[in-house]
């Protein structure tokens, strides 16, 4: 391998060259110094600054997805659908050989149906809303409310069409 590097070496003898002056040298290392550390500025406030755009994007999603968890939660009949869906989702643990009994891996309560269920939720859901939502007039509006629009917003929108506001607090 130092063969090779023989035909790059100069035939002069290094023990007879004078040595770089030291003011020279001391120009070549500073500005080694120097440019290395305005790159190294350079890249890490360019980090910096790609770092703060990325956290404003996270604080922006995250916000974002406080006000859709918010909608989603003022959604009424929404609990029960994903509670339907996961309770479908789960696949029954089967053993080669053998089955285990159904009623372990049933996840209602005994003696009652889905079909009771879902009775007694919609009789709940019934009771729960105030005489003034069944007036096919003032339902539109219950619906805004459950649709995330604001009440007071809602209350303007009733106050314009002739309606009393205080009939959405009932």
């Amino acid at each position: 391998m130092l063969e090779n590097l023989s035909s790059i070496t100069s035939g002069v003898d290094l023990t007879q060259v004078p040595p770089i002056h030291q003011k020279r040298l001391l120009t070549f290392v500073n500005h080694f110094i120097i440019t290395t550390v305005s790159f190294l500025n350079k890249f890490a406030q360019t980090c910096e600054s790609k770092l703060l755009l990325c956290d404003q994007k996270m604080q922006k999603l995250e916000a974002e997805l406080c006000i859709l968890e918010a909608k989603l939660n003022s959604i009424p009949g929404l609990e029960s659908v994903g509670a339907q869906q996961d309770a479908s989702a789960v696949v029954a643990p089967t053993v080669e050989g053998s089955e285990l009994p159904t009623a372990v891996l049933s996840t209602s309560i005994p003696g009652t149906t889905d079909e009771q269920v879902v009775e007694n939720q919609s009789a709940e859901s019934e009771s729960a809303t105030p005489p003034a939502a069944k007036d096919p007039e003032l339902a539109r509006f219950f619906k805004m409310v459950q649709f995330g629009v604001p009440v007071p917003a809602v209350k303007l929108k009733m106050q314009q069409e002739g309606f009393d506001p205080e009939l959405l607090n009932s």
